[in-house]
């Protein structure tokens, strides 16, 4: 989920990796927060960045890493306990995540609807129609040549 693309966000900018995976694994990290968005039926919307904090990159991807881990503990703490999720909780770490977020766009000069249309053209090689499919998923044609 979120926790682990972030993760793949830091280490695409530990490796310095090419900006086609920093994009991809920000496609990713879109992709599981919108479907927690979709979840909780609460829209967070994209942040005002010229009101953002500046950080340096690094120390910004590692408080997106401790914003997705709070998430996930939120999440854990529902399933293991047995017990509601704190919407709240969740909706005000979402928005921190999506503020992080768009303050890293704006540092690594990358949109946010470049991050959408490529992983967009990616799930599109990947899905059939962008139909899911435990099968298509398993065999990651976007990965293939």
């Amino acid at each position: 989920g979120i926790a682990g693309e972030v993760g793949e966000v830091v280490l695409a900018m530990l490796d310095r990796a090419p900006s086609e995976t920093f994009v991809e694994e920000l496609g990713d990290v879109e992709f599981y927060f919108e479907g927690l968005q979709q979840g909780l039926e609460k829209p967070v919307r994209a942040t005002v960045q010229s009101r953002s904090r500046a950080f340096d990159a690094f120390s910004l991807v590692m408080r997106m890493q401790i914003t997705a881990s709070s998430i996930l503990d939120e999440a854990k703490k529902a399933a293991v306990y047995n017990r509601e999720p704190n919407i709240d909780k969740l909706v005000f770490l979402m928005f921190r995540l999506r503020k992080q977020l768009d303050i890293l766009y704006v540092q690594s000069n990358v949109t946010r609807e470049q991050v959408l249309d490529s992983n967009i053209a990616k799930l599109q090689k990947r899905y059939e129609g962008l139909q899911y499919s435990d099968k298509a998923a398993n065999a990651r044609r976007d990965k293939q040549g």
